[in-house]
């Protein structure tokens, strides 16, 4: 596969929705755009777009294991989890390794080298493709050059287990395949991405994490003499701290206590008109926004003879802001419960009951200006969404 989209689409449930091309995002269950929440190693992804975000800038031939979670999991996973989670964690490389790609469609071709020794891993990745057509023969305008990389270390096994993750990924000339192609032509120039990660582990007692990841995107839209370009970047930042106060193998329970953090910081985003060529107008909906979510949360499991239960909560305040405009923060809470029976003969009943929370992006909030969808205008006074998932 050369995207993970083409991966998660794999699992019952899980479909491609919106555009083709680089920027593919998933659906979960019907549900799709910024409700699927998307991950890497343990890191929040977020976009800009409004087609959701795709973890499209880290080259599939660097994935290890991909998970996809198929219903709310804001318990788990925080805010965006409405209708579910995707989760891909780097692949550890233990030996030299090239290799060699090519696809007679778009001229696409991939090369791949990588090294690891079980400490060290590392790898570099590059992807290219021209535009596809379509079965009609028409043009699809998917075209983007990609390269990608990923640097693992990992030391101190036994007492404390510690990882550094360093992920670049840059991208450019990412062509959008649509139907308005090519009276209004979509293009990304460029994609900037580096994850930055640590984590530290005393086997099943506790476990703590914190990552930064700044990334930009350019966007431009050209339809007649108009032409729009929008830069947007951000720097994102996180932490987590988990322990098993209460885990009891006599009793078979396992309980968990956490709490993590969630920010954005120096979310801009500067819109620049022109006609002809020339600059007729620059404004900046979103001016040094940023964002802070603060979550505990505790989630309990056990099993007994042929019966199993678990049950988790989380509670969660968020405050979004954007310029001199005042503040946003709201409150609130997401649950699940579930009951397992073992009936033999390989059969299982399960029931289950879940809550998913979102609360709305800052662009969502904030910007008013040109997307690759079009013109899209901000209302700071959206709530935040739920789902019920039983």
């Amino acid at each position: 596969p050369a995207s993970l989209a083409e991966i998660a689409v794999q699992v019952p449930g899980v479909s491609e929705n919106g555009q083709g091309g680089l920027f593919q995002v998933v659906s979960v269950r019907g549900i799709s755009r910024q409700r699927v929440l998307n991950l890497v190693a343990g890191s929040r992804m977020t976009s800009e777009r409004r087609a959701g975000t795709s973890t499209s800038w880290f080259d599939a031939e660097l994935m290890g294991e991909v998970d996809v979670v198929r219903g709310p999991a804001s318990t788990y996973y925080g805010s965006g989890a409405l209708g579910g989670a995707i989760e891909l964690y780097p692949r550890r490389f233990d030996r030299l390794e090239v290799r060699l790609g090519y696809r007679d469609q778009g001229d696409h071709h991939n090369e791949t080298v990588a090294w690891g020794n079980g400490r060290l891993s590392m790898a570099l990745a590059h992807r290219k493709t021209g535009d596809t057509e379509a079965a009609d023969g028409s043009e699809r305008f998917d075209r983007y050059d990609q390269w990608s990389g990923s640097f693992r270390a990992d030391w101190g096994e036994g007492r404390y287990d510690q990882r550094l993750l360093l992920l670049p990924g840059y991208t450019e000339d990412i062509g959008k395949p649509n139907t308005d192609f090519p009276e209004r032509t979509t293009l990304y120039p460029d994609e900037r991405h580096l994850l930055t990660r640590y984590s530290i582990s005393k086997g099943e007692s506790w476990r703590a994490a914190a990552f930064l990841h700044p990334h930009e995107l350019t966007t431009r839209v050209d339809e007649g003499a108009a032409t729009e370009i929008v830069d947007n970047e951000t720097f994102d930042l996180g932490a987590l701290f988990e322990a098993a106060p209460f885990r009891s193998a006599k009793r078979n329970l396992d309980g968990r206590v956490g709490v993590d953090y969630f920010g954005r910081r120096g979310v801009d985003a500067v819109e620049r008109s022109f006609v002809d060529g020339t600059l007729v107008e620059t404004v900046s909906p979103l001016d040094d926004a940023r964002q802070d979510e603060v979550a505990a949360y505790s989630v309990v499991n056990g099993r007994w003879s042929r019966l199993s239960a678990e049950a988790g909560a989380r509670l969660t305040w968020v405050e979004q802001q954007n310029a001199d405009l005042p503040s946003e923060d709201e409150t609130a809470v997401s649950g699940f419960a579930g009951l397992g029976a073992d009936l033999g003969s390989g059969l299982q009943l399960t029931a289950s009951l879940g809550t998913g929370l979102r609360v709305p992006s800052l662009s969502e909030l904030f910007f008013t200006g040109t997307t690759g969808r079009g013109q899209v205008i901000g209302n700071p006074n959206l709530d935040s969404e739920r789902a019920w998932n039983g």
